[in-house]
This record gives C-alpha cells, sequence and structure tokens, in this order.
C-alpha cells in the first residue's frame, strides 16, 4: 500500500467517526411520569366516614391525603382522613391501624368542627377507647410524623373483648446428664388467635453462687397450646455451669399479640419451685 492510500483510508476513517451520531443525539429524552393520587373520600372532616356497626373494617389509599387549615393538627399542613362513631351504648371499643403500611397517629376527639375536644391519642397500633352512649367519636388519622406522607391505611373498631392469656408449666424439669439439657414443659391458653413468645427461668444458689438459666419459645397460639423449652447448661464444647439436679425456685412469662389486631397481652407465674429430675 502506497502513500497516498494509506492517507486516504485514515481520512476514511475519520469521516465515518464524525458520521456517527453521538448516543446522547440518538437516544431519545427521558420522560418522567409522576404518579398523581387523587384524596381519598373521607379526607375532610365533614365526609368522614361512619362507623355505623361493630366490627368495623375499612381500607383506604391515603397517599392524596391533604389537611384543612381548621384540623386541629399541623394547620392544614399534614395529609389527615377521618371516621366517626357514635355508640348506642356504654363499650370499650378497640381500635386499630393494625395492618397499615406507614406509621399511623389516630387523634380521637369530640365536639363540633372548629370547636373540637381532644379525647385522647393513639401511641401505638390498637387502643380501648371507653366510649359513652349517644356522643360522637371523631378519629383523626395522619402518619406518626405529622407530614404529608402516607400509604395503605386498614382502620378497625371493634367492641370484642381483648386478648388474654393463661400459662401453666409443669413442677418437673428433665436435665439430661450428658448434654446439660434442661427441659421445661407447659400449657397455654388463648381467648383469641395470637403469637406468642413465652419464657421460663430457673434460679439456685449452689456454694454460695447464685446460677440462673432460662430459655424461651415463639409458637402461634389458636386457643390451647402446648410448648417445650429446652436449656443447654454445659457440653463437651461448651464449658459453662453445672446445674446439678435438685430444687430450684422459676419464674415464667408469656407475651402474645392479637395476630388480627396487633393488641398485646400477657401473663406470668412468679418465683414457683421448681424440681430438676436427671435424665439418663
Amino acid at each position: 500500500m502506497n502513500r497516498t492510500t494509506v492517507l486516504l483510508a485514515i481520512a476514511l476513517v475519520f469521516a465515518g467517526i464524525g458520521a456517527v451520531p453521538s448516543v446522547a443525539q440518538a437516544l431519545p429524552p427521558r420522560q418522567v411520569v409522576i404518579e398523581e393520587v387523587a384524596p381519598p373520600g373521607n379526607d375532610d372532616f365533614d365526609a368522614a366516614t361512619e362507623v355505623t356497626a361493630l366490627p368495623f373494617d375499612d381500607s383506604v389509599d391515603t397517599r392524596g391525603a391533604t389537611g384543612a387549615l381548621d384540623d386541629p393538627v399541623c394547620d392544614g399542613q399534614c395529609g389527615t382522613v377521618w371516621y366517626r362513631f357514635t355508640p348506642e351504648v356504654d363499650s370499650a371499643v378497640s381500635v386499630s391501624t393494625w395492618g397499615s403500611d406507614y406509621d399511623t397517629r389516630v387523634l380521637v376527639f369530640t365536639g363540633v368542627r372548629g370547636s373540637l375536644e381532644l379525647v385522647t391519642v393513639l401511641w401505638g397500633a390498637t387502643y380501648r377507647l371507653a366510649a359513652s352512649a349517644g356522643t360522637t367519636y371523631h378519629f383523626l388519622i395522619t402518619n406518626s410524623t405529622y407530614d404529608s406522607g402516607g400509604g395503605h391505611l386498614r382502620f378497625s373498631a371493634t367492641d370484642r373483648p381483648p386478648l388474654s392469656l393463661s400459662l401453666s408449666v409443669e413442677p418437673v424439669a428433665i436435665m439430661d446428664k450428658p448434654s446439660g439439657t434442661i427441659t421445661f414443659r407447659g400449657e397455654i391458653t388463648c381467648s383469641l388467635p395470637s403469637q406468642l413468645y413465652v419464657g421460663v427461668w430457673l434460679e439456685r444458689w449452689l456454694a454460695k453462687r447464685l446460677l440462673r438459666t432460662g430459655g424461651a419459645v415463639v409458637l402461634a397460639c389458636t386457643a390451647h397450646e402446648t410448648f417445650v423449652i429446652e436449656v443447654q447448661t454445659y457440653s463437651a464444647s461448651r464449658f459453662g455451669d453445672y446445674y446439678p439436679p435438685g430444687h430450684y425456685m422459676a419464674r415464667a412469662r408469656v407475651d402474645g399479640w392479637d395476630t388480627d389486631r396487633g393488641e398485646a397481652a400477657e401473663a406470668s407465674i412468679e418465683a414457683f419451685p421448681m424440681f430438676v429430675r436427671g435424665g439418663p
């Protein structure tokens, strides 16, 4: 190839590069789509959703909720939705936002628009309100940071009794000497379907030293459940305190959560005698 041919080839290459459009020129401009969410039907105090009968359960998208200048919080700067309820008889009403996908704040008022009186503020997911017959209760719901954020709200109310729990523990535990594992057994009764956290703790003075151990288990309860808790005190691979068979003092506790409403309950047994029997 002679010099003229080489120069011609280089010129053609540069000419080709210049003819190729840049990536920015080839791609269409990026389009940004902003989703607009309409305010929910109960966005204003005057359009509050009526709770006409219990139990009551409602779901609403509050992302488009707005505030009113005469709202009793935020001066209209946070998104709010409203519910109202007038009980026919005196009752203990359980109000809940359990199941919502954002942190909520519920404020309960009586009175009329422009002259509302605060009854209470719900800081958790569930609250029991002592409601008087013939009194109208207004429930304002916003997010926990009092701004314009929202999400999927679940609001429910019921007058059913709260979750109650009872607990019993067998007074004899079995210790497997080779493994150092102590096994506790017991029973729990729950009035409503619930998720439970059950713990048993053991202590004894030995040679002027207080030995303490214990364990816990998580389980679901529908009405009546048994539980087994195993606590390893020592093993060949993990040295620990030796808990010999004999007499101990024990305590037990169960914490439960209503799986439908998130309402909490607990039961406990304090300072009861426990005999640890040695096994094989």
